[in-house]
């Protein structure tokens, strides 16, 4: 269920279907968003980048300490937002994309040292390893996608020097 908040101090919501002594409420006319999007921030325990998909999960079972975490409106962040620290962390971005018709859809990213973007558990596209940032998105893949909400993922390694996650 997609609803306007019109007063965020209110935390309870009552949804009625068919309740005929129901009171109805004039329609609101609102604008529809879709989508959301966290970012947790966890420990790169084992202080190293990730060669491939497998290396970056090992990373994630070897990490045991969450640094911080909340929304963000996207992907594309060039520190730590949850500081203080900007070295050996693990970002990882869950979140939902709304795609307004079917079609084939391209996802990039780029990144300073490790990074993979899958949508609907699908690796999509990824630029292993260790490395500065490009500025643009050679590193992309496409997918096909039907039109409606879908999930999507973006991991990111930083161990040391400047920090980039960016899709």
């Amino acid at each position: 269920i997609h609803f306007e908040v019109a007063d965020p101090a209110v935390r309870r919501y009552a949804a009625y279907w068919g309740n005929p002594a129901a009171t109805p409420e004039p329609p609101a006319q609102w604008e529809k968003k879709l989508g959301s999007l966290t970012l947790e921030v966890r420990d790169n325990t084992l202080k190293r980048t990730a060669a491939n998909w497998k290396e970056m999960n090992d990373l994630l079972a070897a990490s045991s300490a969450r640094l911080g975490g909340g929304p963000r409106r996207e992907i594309n962040d060039t520190e730590n937002p949850y500081g203080p620290r900007n070295e050996n962390f693990l970002s990882i971005y869950k979140g939902m994309i709304y795609c307004p018709v079917d079609g084939r859809y391209a996802f990039g990213t780029d990144s300073d040292d490790s990074s993979f973007l899958l949508i609907d558990g699908v690796l999509v596209a990824q630029w292993p390893g260790g490395h500065n940032p490009e500025g643009k998105f050679t590193h992309f893949g496409r997918i096909e996608l039907k039109a409606g909400l879908h999930r999507i993922e973006y991991y990111h390694v930083q161990t040391t020097g400047g920090t980039q996650a960016r899709a």
